[in-house]
């Protein structure tokens, strides 16, 4: 059966834009920091050209400054301007090739491009680099989820997760019913058992059981968490109810 997104998790666009900005600070920076300071009002404010021709000038005053380039080809990317995004990048690491924010921005461009393999490879030099990267793994878990490798994404999400990343709670959960669904089935249904109002433990058993094609115990669930005022896809009760008729 071909996996379906339903769970309620955020998109992979905003998934790419999610990295907060990360400024490098040293003895011989605080101008430079100034200068990013700067940009991120720009960016607060929606002035992306002046945030642009900011970095630009730092980069043209500075042309060793790898944190410059990496924020200008964040820019580049949510601007869709792949190849500039992705030439900034590749000039960070040229830089200095233990540069990990640009690996996780070659990764980036590589995620828009669903070249998850690719995306994969840039992360994982990235958590080589710095193992505190949870940010990379996040990314990482994603590429992970896209090639159905399930077991490896909820680990990276795990990972995430304890360096501080607000992960997804049903994007979590969802990689964690794929990974392991006997464990997964076994803690929702205890969460049922001590808390046996809350709607979201049987929209996640729910759909847990829909992943296994266990449509009666899915149905049942997913109606039950609907009745508990939890809300669940009508597209995926109709798909259900569909499964169940031609069996």
């Amino acid at each position: 059966m071909k996996r379906k997104k339903v769970m309620r998790k955020i998109n992979l666009i905003l998934i790419l834009c999610f990295l907060i900005p990360v400024f490098a600070v040293n003895a011989y920076a605080a101008q430079r920091q100034q200068v990013l300071n700067y940009v991120l009002a720009y960016l607060e404010h929606k002035n992306v050209d002046k945030a642009v021709q900011t970095l630009s000038d730092l980069i043209k005053s500075e042309p060793d400054y790898q944190d410059a380039y990496f924020h200008r080809g964040r820019i580049y990317l949510t601007l869709e301007k792949i190849e500039k995004a992705e030439s900034d990048f590749n000039k960070s690491i040229e830089i200095s090739a233990d540069y990990s924010y640009g690996y996780l921005g070659k990764a980036f461009v590589a995620l828009t491009r669903a070249d998850y393999e690719g995306a994969i490879t840039d992360l994982t030099t990235a958590v080589t680099l710095n193992a505190n990267f949870g940010i990379a793994y996040f990314n990482r878990a994603i590429a992970y989820s896209e090639l159905k490798q399930f077991p490896e994404a909820f680990m990276d999400l795990r990972r995430a997760r304890e360096r501080g990343v607000d992960v997804d709670e049903a994007f979590f959960r969802e990689m964690w019913s794929l990974a392991n669904p006997d464990e997964f089935i076994a803690g929702m249904t205890k969460m049922i058992e001590d808390f046996p109002e809350s709607g979201d433990a049987y929209y996640y058993r729910g759909v847990a059981y829909y992943y296994g094609e266990k449509y009666k115990e899915a149905l049942n669930d997913l109606e039950k968490a609907a009745a508990l005022g939890s809300p669940v896809e009508e597209e995926l009760l109709l798909e259900i109810k569909t499964a169940l008729n031609k069996a």
